[in-house]
């Protein structure tokens, strides 16, 4: 509720992004048991300068809930220090041309953004409870992002493969099954009538929809990196 009230105090349009975001939609939205349920909250701000962002965090730590975290520019601790860790990716002015960030005041660590936009534009407001509602990054969104995630840094880690594979699996059984027996019954005879893997088929046809051509080249034509910078994990320029 602070962190909705301050956004909204500063005129910044915000979406849950994230393990967070896949959370809410697989469980809380469409009823699947958690697989790996999460504390970190990932929140996308659509901000238009650095200073917008830093009257954010100040108005948070006024709060007294929230707290800074040294030497992290894009972390903070909710309710106490060491606490539920909130991560703010800030995106849209702050951007450079190749869709990243790089965090004042030396710049020299630098975040992809690549995708947030869309994330944001597609996102769907959610009832949380308790008199909350959030906008909450979909399922073919997260996707898109996680698929640029590892074109960046597979080599490295292959957490975000693994976090796409969960998503294609669920996709049939999260409010799409009705699609499948529907309109989009060619995937399922295509799929040799196995929902989940036309559940998989149907998820990249959604998730295309939202993809620039640059984004869609950047999954498809490119190979994983390695070293790249990716939101969620932030690296230092070198010399």
């Amino acid at each position: 509720m602070h962190a909705k009230a301050a956004t909204q105090t500063l005129g910044i349009d915000v979406f849950v992004g994230g393990a967070m975001a896949r959370d809410i939609m697989l469980t809380h939205v469409y009823g699947q048991a958690v697989l790996r349920a999460t504390r970190d909250v990932d929140i996308g701000l659509y901000i238009d300068s650095w200073e917008r962002f830093t009257a954010l965090k100040n108005r948070l730590t006024a709060t007294g809930a929230f707290f800074d975290v040294h030497g992290m520019s894009h972390r903070m601790h909710y309710l106490r220090p060491g606490g539920i860790p909130l991560d703010l990716i800030p995106f849209g002015g702050v951007a450079g041309d190749d869709q990243t960030i790089a965090w004042p005041p030396g710049h020299d660590v630098v975040l992809n953004v690549a995708g947030f936009r869309e994330g944001l534009d597609s996102a769907d407001l959610v009832d949380l409870g308790a008199g909350l509602s959030m906008h909450v990054c979909t399922l073919p969104s997260l996707s898109v992002l996680k698929l640029l995630a590892w074109r960046d840094r597979g080599r490295d880690n292959n957490k975000d493969a693994t976090d796409f594979l969960a998503l294609a699996q669920a996709y049939a059984s999260a409010g799409n099954m009705d699609r499948l027996y529907d309109e989009e019954a060619p995937l399922l005879e295509m799929a040799g009538h196995d929902p989940d893997l036309a559940g998989a088929a149907l998820l990249g046809k959604d998730a295309a929809i939202l993809c620039n051509p640059v984004q869609s080249c950047a999954i498809l034509c490119n190979p994983v990196q390695s070293g790249h910078r990716t939101a969620g994990a932030c690296h230092s320029r070198g010399p």
